[in-house]
């Protein structure tokens, strides 16, 4: 698994720890999902088998700090006066 992904190197040091067989990350379907979408390249190397098209990629859900101060009262304010108001 590569370093930044995720939980960065934390991640990747709990990986070394296990030496059991690879695991899917669900009970049912993880090999037919496989079959169908490929598996998720970020996991690729691990000893855990994910789908593609299962986990979402979430910088496309995080919001640049402007547009997050015009929806969010409360974080706009923090903007302005700062976070001991």
């Amino acid at each position: 698994m590569e370093s930044g992904a995720g939980g960065g190197n934390r991640i990747v040091r709990l990986s070394k720890l296990y030496t059991g067989p690879q695991q899917d990350l669900f009970h049912l379907g993880t090999e037919f999902q496989i079959k169908r979408h490929g598996a998720d390249p970020r996991f690729k190397g691990s000893l855990l088998r994910v789908p593609a098209n299962v986990l979402r990629d979430h910088l496309g859900d995080v919001l640049f700090p402007t547009d997050l101060a015009k929806r969010h009262r409360a974080y706009h304010y923090r903007v302005m006066i700062g976070p001991s108001y």
